[in-house]
């Protein structure tokens, strides 16, 4: 059991590291090249949803013990 709640805290740094990377490198284009992108709530959206995802498929894939 403590397996499986290592790999689900693993995932969620992981993953939060991940979403404030994109998050920032979207903030470096907007503000450093002056591209206006208008499409935050979708992307925040998509990361909300891929965790989701991710964090149930997780849950069904069970590791063979030993």
């Amino acid at each position: 059991m403590f397996n499986s709640t290592n790999s689900y805290s693993k995932y969620l740094v992981a993953f939060v590291a991940f979403a404030f990377t994109l998050i920032k490198g979207v903030d470096f284009i907007e503000l450093k090249l002056g591209i206006e992108i208008n499409y935050h709530p979708y992307f925040l959206l998509v990361l909300i949803i891929t965790f989701f995802l991710v964090l149930s498929l997780l849950g069904k894939i069970k590791k063979p013990q030993i």
